[in-house]
């Protein structure tokens, strides 16, 4: 499910993707997404709801990725290659298999608002969880301001290093972030951070252990 041209695109139903898809858009292809408030949500364990490859504006709108009766999701429910700017929406719940916002190659996020959570559910095989509510493993930068979380992923903030890229820069310009610890995560992490620079820049940060 590709968008082969850009423009203003406005949503008037539930988009619920239940074949393995995830909405497209291509390299060079810029789109203004206005869900009107309404869902778009991958069902499936394959993909995320939403690949970005060009410039990609989100308005508002409920966006996840859930695993179906055939397996756990691996992916996230926002991976971005290209320039994502988020104006605001609720990205994630507690059924999400994977990251929230996961930025890769030589992408570039902006958020100026929204919610966002992951879950414990995501494991590794060793059972632990590992999910990350903004995962962050590019060369470019994310930045995020003012956005709200209430999580018990694994953690919210998680820069590493990837694909030979360099980690760019996350920036945390206020907002309210909850870490809530599972019963079964032995490690979360409030900001996780092998490779780049994190930069928090005032905000309300709370850890339940």
């Amino acid at each position: 499910k590709a968008f082969a041209e850009g423009g203003y695109i406005e949503v008037h139903k539930d988009l619920i993707f239940d074949d393995q898809a995830s909405l497209l858009i291509p390299a060079g292809v810029e789109v203004e997404l206005d869900m009107n408030d309404f869902q778009l949500i991958n069902s499936v364990d394959k993909g995320p709801a939403i690949k970005n490859y060009g410039k990609l504006t989100i308005l508002n709108g409920t966006f996840d990725n859930q695993a179906g009766d055939n397996g756990v999701s691996t992916q996230t429910v926002i991976l971005n290659s290209g320039e994502l700017i988020i104006e605001g929406g609720t990205f994630g719940s507690d059924n999400t298999f994977g990251n929230a916002i996961e930025n890769r190659a030589d992408g570039n996020v902006t958020i100026n608002g929204g919610t966002f959570t992951a879950s414990s559910r995501k494991v590794n095989p060793d059972g632990k969880p590992f999910a990350y509510v903004f995962h962050h493993r590019s060369a470019g930068t994310m930045t995020i301001n003012n956005a709200t979380v209430n999580t018990e992923a694994n953690g919210v903030f998680s820069t590493t290093y990837t694909n030979g890229y360099t980690t760019g820069e996350l920036i945390v310009n206020g907002g309210t972030y909850q870490l809530n610890g599972a019963a079964d995560c032995k490690s979360h992490y409030m900001v996780y951070c092998t490779r780049g620079i994190v930069s928090l820049n005032g905000g309300d940060f709370t850890w339940y252990k």
